[in-house]
């Protein structure tokens, strides 16, 4: 095939993929590595952003407007724009010290092989072909340094032509590894980086209605009032007062969840959250903690706590705060259990009988979750996504360093309309000097593809 023909099939397959999904902003191909699916967005417009927060925020909207694209990517002053989600090769290539020595970086995908040109550190041109063009035009670069990573299976056919894997760079392209070079929202990447515009304002009130709600619901006056007719269940579950001769017994066992129709899920999450947040936070913790409370697991029904025995200078006692511990437990009717360097207990949690709620559309979900770890400072990583035709199953955690009431009442309100189900958790302390080390909570949510409402 001579050089003319080579450029003619090119053009022909591109001209066929931009006439569908191109942009003038950028283009978006669907495409996957080793048979898991992204969406890849390259050839996207760049421009670079400074200055105060103000004028940065104003410069990337105008720029995003000024290519009519609601999603950006911004890294260290460069800001990306595209008219949809998802992840960019080049933002990882550039400035990458391993490609130093190279002229071109070929990553294969499963049915096409990406090709980015680069200088001097900086990717001037991106292409994504067809295996066999993208071999013809590799050994047309006689005298180039070509890069080759590995990839998806495209690599084989690459292979067969002597153009074998030279360099140990990694290309992210799940979503939850990726989340640094994927594309968001203008709005939630401004939210991201904390740079304020007035387009803000009308979602930013839309929040923060519930989140006022949220919080006089926790304020000390309404405690108060509630108090007066109720039980306060945001009241610690321990018994604090030692002297108290009447001990307090567990609640009945959980209520079984009725079952729902098969075309009607649970929103179990927000209940359990609920349930939990007397146990791991405030006063409750505050106490286990100074007994050298190490984790804490969490399930649908049951919690476990987990500390290290309390040593003292004489061997043969078990530590000051251990007899601490023992009144504690009896007065709470708690089976406390010792081995030899540990102390544990287990409880029965009981939330609500969940209600039930439709799938909601895929796309929104995911920027309602990522909208929400923003919110309440905990990471969004996507575990897994599990499909079954037009519906779809998520996997999500959230992870962080910090873990209080209002947290898991904003996640549980965040979740109240989605079908979201509780798998488990954990939460672990630094028993030396009391810090939460880190806090994870897995999810289940039931969503839908857009065009089945």
């Amino acid at each position: 095939m001579n050089q003319s023909s080579t450029q003619a099939s090119e053009q022909t397959y591109e001209e066929q993929f931009e006439s569908s999904s191109s942009h003038q902003g950028a283009v978006i191909l669907p495409t996957s590595i080793n048979e898991n699916e992204f969406q890849l967005v390259y050839q996207s417009r760049e421009e670079s952003v400074g200055g105060t927060k103000l004028r940065m925020a104003k410069n990337i909207v105008d720029f995003a407007k000024s290519y009519r694209c609601n999603y950006i990517l911004l890294i260290d002053g460069s800001c990306w724009i595209s008219p949809d989600k998802g992840i960019s090769l080049l933002a990882q290539i550039e400035g990458n010290e391993k490609l130093d020595k190279y002229d071109y970086v070929v990553f294969p995908l499963d049915h096409a092989t990406y090709i980015a040109k680069i200088n001097e550190g900086i990717v001037v041109e991106e292409r994504v072909r067809p295996t066999d063009q993208a071999v013809n035009y590799l050994q047309q670069q006689k005298t180039a340094e070509i890069a080759i990573l590995a990839g998806g299976q495209a690599y084989e056919q690459l292979a067969s032509h002597e153009f074998v894997v030279n360099c140990d760079l990694v290309l992210l392209t799940s979503e939850s590894e990726a989340a640094k070079y994927r594309f968001k929202s203008l709005n939630l990447a401004l939210i991201t980086h904390k740079l304020f515009h007035q387009r803000l304002l009308i979602p930013v009130a839309y929040t923060a209605v519930p989140l006022i709600i949220i919080a006089f619901l926790f304020s000390p006056l309404y405690n108060i009032k509630k108090t007066k007719a109720t039980y306060d269940v945001s009241g610690s579950f321990l018994d604090l007062d030692i002297n108290s001769k009447v001990p307090r017994t567990l609640e009945p066992a959980v209520k079984k969840v009725p079952q729902a129709p098969k075309v009607i899920l649970n929103n179990s999450a927000s209940h359990v959250l609920i349930a939990i947040s007397p146990w791991v936070t405030g006063n409750t913790i505050d106490f286990l903690k100074t007994c050298r409370l190490k984790s804490i697991l969490l399930s649908k029904k049951y919690l476990i706590f987990t500390g290290e025995r309390m040593s003292n200078i004489k061997k043969n006692q078990l530590g000051c705060g251990n007899a601490r511990l023992d009144e504690i437990a009896q007065a709470n009717n708690l089976e406390l259990i010792r081995s030899e360097n540990t102390w544990t207990f287990s409880l029965e949690i009981q939330p609500k009988t969940a209600q039930t709620t439709h799938r909601k559309v895929y796309s929104e979900t995911l920027e309602r979750l990522e909208l929400l770890s923003q919110i309440i400072g905990l990471r969004l990583n996507i575990l897994s996504t599990q499909k079954d035709g037009d519906k779809q199953r998520l996997k999500v955690l959230f992870q962080g360093k910090n873990l209080n009431t209002e947290i898991l009442t904003i996640l549980s309100q965040g979740l109240s309309k989605h079908a979201a189900e509780f798998i488990k958790g954990s939460i672990k302390f630094n028993p030396n000097n009391l810090d939460l080390i880190d806090a994870q909570l897995e999810i289940d949510i039931h969503t839908q593809s857009s065009d089945t409402l």
